[in-house]
């Protein structure tokens, strides 16, 4: 069996991450990257922090911002910043 899915939320998405891929370099942006200590300990992302650095994109990360949590462990007791 096979679902097709609508084009339309494919489009927005690819717009959208085009539109912030454009911007990182042209105007002042803050990114909180919500994730969860899996994929921080993916060797790839210290290097991908300190390029989003080096590109004047302030960042809200770190345990005094969000603790890293295991995945699956529940909802998270805190309120997004």
């Amino acid at each position: 069996m096979r679902i097709a899915l609508p084009n339309w939320p494919w489009a927005l998405l690819t717009t959208a991450l085009t539109v912030l891929c454009e911007s990182v370099a042209t105007m002042p942006m803050i990114i909180f990257p919500r994730v969860n200590a899996a994929h921080a300990r993916q060797p790839a992302w210290s290097d991908q922090l300190d390029r989003l650095r080096s590109a004047g994109v302030q960042l809200i990360c770190g345990e005094d911002a969000w603790p890293l949590r295991l995945a699956r462990c529940g909802p998270c007791p805190r309120e997004t910043p």
